[in-house]
């Protein structure tokens, strides 16, 4: 980039550039230089309070090792699913992440977390079943028998493909939404392994 910009400039420029430069580069050192002794004046001073030979100063508090630092990530807020096996994967990876193998819930939390994902035709499917930890992996079973089958999930997302309509007219907005749809339904496709590329 440097020889870009010089090329651009005239021999009394390209002079002057080099000289403003060559005393920004010594301004940055200097400040450098400066924040460094600063910095190692405050960490010698920090020693010295530290009561590391028995003296009676007051004592800072130091940690000793790597310091971490936790953040409590918000809440994951699922959709719920009611019944559009197109959208099943996306539904049922997020839920597996986020509740299904958190060791810190147990088993019924995580019973009484899916049926309250349900809607619709999933709810009613599982509803009679009652809600205890003995029928926790009976319920998982049921929902991914009817909406977790891979080629009917495939088979969904190629129906729309193939019935999505052409765009009549090649305005920017129609060719954009109709990219959208379609791109919609392609990554799950790879997502599954039937699309390559």
């Amino acid at each position: 980039m440097d020889d870009v910009v010089h090329d651009l400039l005239s021999y009394s420029e390209y002079e002057e550039d080099i000289k403003a430069c060559e005393e920004y580069i010594d301004k940055t050192k200097r400040a450098i230089q400066k924040a460094s002794r600063r910095i190692d004046n405050d960490l010698s001073a920090s020693t010295a309070r530290l009561n590391i030979h028995g003296s009676t100063q007051p004592t800072a508090t130091v940690p000793i090792g790597p310091v971490t630092h936790s953040a409590k990530l918000p809440a994951t807020k699922l959709e719920p699913f009611a019944g559009n096996v197109e959208t099943w994967s996306r539904f049922w990876e997020q839920f597996r992440s986020s509740i299904d193998k958190d060791a810190s819930l147990s088993t019924i939390n995580k019973h009484v977390f899916l049926q309250g994902y349900l809607e619709g035709e999933p709810k009613l499917l599982v509803d009679g079943i009652a809600v205890t930890a003995n029928t926790y992996e009976e319920t998982k079973r049921i929902l991914l028998a009817r909406y977790g089958d891979t080629n009917r999930i495939i088979q969904a997302h190629l129906d729309f493909l193939e019935g999505l309509p052409p765009a009549k007219s090649a305005t920017p907005d129609k060719l954009n939404t109709t990219f959208i749809e379609c791109h919609r339904r392609v990554q799950p496709l790879r997502a599954l392994g039937d699309v390559n590329g």
